[in-house]
């Protein structure tokens, strides 16, 4: 065995016999005691070889039932195998069931020297570490009870809590820990990252693939008791992702290589890099620019059908095969049609070396990968930096976004094709934050070629006065990382008016930080209360506004300083100079009767501390003959002249 190989595993085999009859009782056994007894072969491991190097941390997959706790206990010798070899060099440490090495009828402080002993540690050295071990644990309240009165749970804690502190070079680590909580969980794999920056060697046989994505230097797949793959993380676990389909003679699976696999219903077909020059280049410097474009063709129409769903994600991987900077996009209707996307991002502060690309179009619905080009794409970095690591940069593909608009929305069936045509006269692209819609909201969003990214809220929550500030910070956040000139947030129910896109453009606005935007609430009237009809322009639809002003932080410039914190908040908190500009018509009370009478039973319900007794003043109100706040109404010509400011207090709350 070579020096730098810690484990050596040579075809090895293991059967278990399975008896047909069981005999449960003397009178059975005494009867068939010269009956000749059937069984039937399982098969737990048949000619499996690998290898394990010393500082490798080495991932075990596959189906329950396929051999992977059979393999892993025959390696910490509790099963001896029927043939083959298996060598170790080092000392190993096996933390694979649950209880093994305790005592239920000890304390938990007897189970630590118990199980200490039996991993190698002297009494000296456990109670030198017993105090760590017992807090590792967080069982401090129970050290002193008897082990049979623990959960399964805290099993798990008091053994692992043992089991990392033996003098091992060699760790073995079964599926157990799925029995921790998600904290104590957590806790594990953090020491698993000291365990790898240690350079300790770890076989772990988990099924959480994101672990093992994580955490693996390789992957091991077993099916039926045979080695079904073995090599780098994400390509064997897409091998085990579509184990199933390779056993269907009518899925035809494209081969799978170390660099590329998956189905080809969508297929890259070329990638190419140039320098800040328009040079095709494969050499590049820290701090400029690499613009790409790679090309892509459908092989399946119905993907194309079901584009809100399909995914193209980039990185860039180190010699190591960390991975350095990443991102990630949909792709939308605007994307199959010219079948070739565009990139560029700035290189960061990386070391001096080769670099590796990697593409991939996958189906972020089902896991479904269309075509994984895995570290397939080679460049060179020069720089004198020497520090490594994931460097967060601006996204890859929207380079040149000078205004980019920000929609949070909710069962906006009705009007959400209107809002988008409407921004898109302001705006060079669209991010919308959707809030666990109900209706068809997000079909006509994905169809937008302005939208360009999307985040689903899966769970309504109900505590609306931190969420919806919680929801304008995680939407801000995402669409700095586009790096537009400009920000630019509205909500569904406004239209503007005035010329922002010309304004944002010119000299005029060089020494502006942020725009108020002056908003008035829109009414129903005797005169004019028909319902708002799918199709029609939202911009001009009521006659009359209230002359409550609300002055309003809805254009700001791009700045990392830039947030939204608080609770209720409309406005992002900006330091600089702050303008007031143009209008707005808020629709939230005005749309139709029937979703004024919404709009009351919302507020009453959510914000109970807020708006609840005022909002339920206003059922059965939605005609008015004046505002909510007593003052006559007026035509938008008339109101842009008699418009009254609210308190500036109140101009940052959300217009309720």
């Amino acid at each position: 065995m070579e020096r730098n190989t810690a484990i050596k595993v040579e075809n090895l085999y293991k059967n278990f016999k399975i008896p047909h009859e069981k005999h449960t009782s003397l009178k059975s056994a005494t009867l068939n005691l010269f009956k000749r007894r059937k069984y039937s072969i399982h098969k737990a491991a048949e000619d499996i070889s690998f290898e394990v190097k010393k500082g490798e941390f080495f991932g075990i997959i596959g189906k329950n039932g396929c051999g992977k706790s059979t393999l892993l206990k025959m390696l910490a010798g509790i099963y001896v195998p029927d043939k083959g070899s298996i060598t170790v060099d080092g000392r190993l440490s096996p933390f694979l069931e649950l209880g093994v090495g305790f005592n239920p009828d000890l304390t938990a402080r007897d189970n630590i020297y118990l199980n200490g002993t039996i991993l190698g540690l002297t009494r000296k050295e456990i109670d030198e570490k017993i105090d760590e071990i017992i807090a590792f644990s967080e069982l401090e309240e129970f050290i002193d009870q008897k082990l049979k009165n623990f959960s399964s749970g805290m099993q798990v804690r008091l053994a692992f809590s043992v089991a990392i502190q033996a003098h091992a070079d060699i760790l073995l680590i079964d599926e157990v820990l799925a029995v921790g909580d998600a904290a104590f969980q957590q806790k594990c794999f953090n020491i698993f990252r000291d365990l790898k920056k240690k350079g300790k060697t770890i076989v772990f046989v988990s099924h959480g693939m994101d672990s093992i994505e994580e955490f693996c230097d390789r992957v091991m797949l077993i099916d039926e008791a045979k080695v079904a793959d073995i090599g780098e993380a994400k390509r064997v676990i897409y091998s085990y992702k579509t184990l199933d389909l390779k056993q269907k003679k009518s899925d035809k699976q494209e081969e799978i290589s170390d660099r590329r696999w998956g189905n080809k219903k969508i297929e890259i077909v070329s990638l190419s890099l140039q320098n800040e020059k328009g040079e095709e280049s494969k050499v590049f410097k820290t701090e400029s620019i690499i613009r790409g474009k790679f090309g892509f063709r459908v092989r399946d129409k119905k993907v194309a059908d079901a584009s809100r769903f399909c995914v193209v994600d980039i990185g860039l991987y180190d010699v190591r095969g960390n991975l350095t900077i990443n991102d990630q996009r949909r792709l939308n209707p605007e994307d199959f049609k010219k079948k070739e996307i565009e990139f560029a991002f700035e290189i960061p502060d990386l070391q001096e070396n080769k670099y590796y690309f990697s593409l991939s179009i996958r189906n972020a619905k089902n896991g479904e990968v269309y075509d994984e080009r895995n570290k397939e794409y080679e460049i060179y970095v020069a720089s004198r930096i020497t520090g490594l690591g994931l460097i967060s940069t601006p996204s890859f593909w929207y380079p040149k976004i000078n205004i980019l608009g920000m929609l949070r929305i909710r069962n906006e069936e009705e009007i959400i094709q209107d809002t988008l045509d409407h921004m898109s006269k302001f705006v060079d692209k669209i991010i919308v934050f959707d809030d666990a819609s109900t209706d068809k909201t997000l079909d006509i969003v994905y169809k937008h070629p302005r939208v360009i990214e999307v985040i689903e809220n899966k769970t309504w929550k109900q505590n609306r006065i931190q969420e919806e500030t919680a929801n304008r910070h995680q939407l801000l956040k995402r669409a700095q990382k586009f790096n537009p000139n400009w920000i630019f947030y509205a909500d569904a129910d406004e239209r503007f008016e005035g010329n922002i896109k010309e304004f944002l453009n010119s000299k005029e606005a060089e020494n502006v930080d942020a725009i108020r935007i002056r908003l008035f609430d829109a009414y129903m009237t005797k005169n004019d209360k028909a319902a708002y009809k799918k199709g029609q322009k939202l911009l001009g639809f009521r006659k009359f506004f209230g002359p409550e002003r609300r002055d309003i932080i809805m254009i700001w410039r791009n700045h990392p300083d830039v947030k939204y914190e608080g609770s209720d908040q409309r406005e992002p908190i900006i330091k600089g100079n702050v303008i007031t500009k143009f209008y707005c018509q808020h629709y939230g009370k005005s749309l139709s009767e029937k979703h004024w009478e919404e709009t009351c039973d919302y507020y009453a319900k959510y914000f109970p501390k807020h708006y609840s007794e005022k909002w339920k003043n206003r059922r059965g109100k939605a005609i008015h003959q004046e505002s909510d706040f007593g003052t006559p109404l007026y035509t938008w010509k008339e109101v842009k002249k008699n418009g009254i400011q609210i308190h500036p207090e109140l101009s940052g709350k959300e217009a309720k």
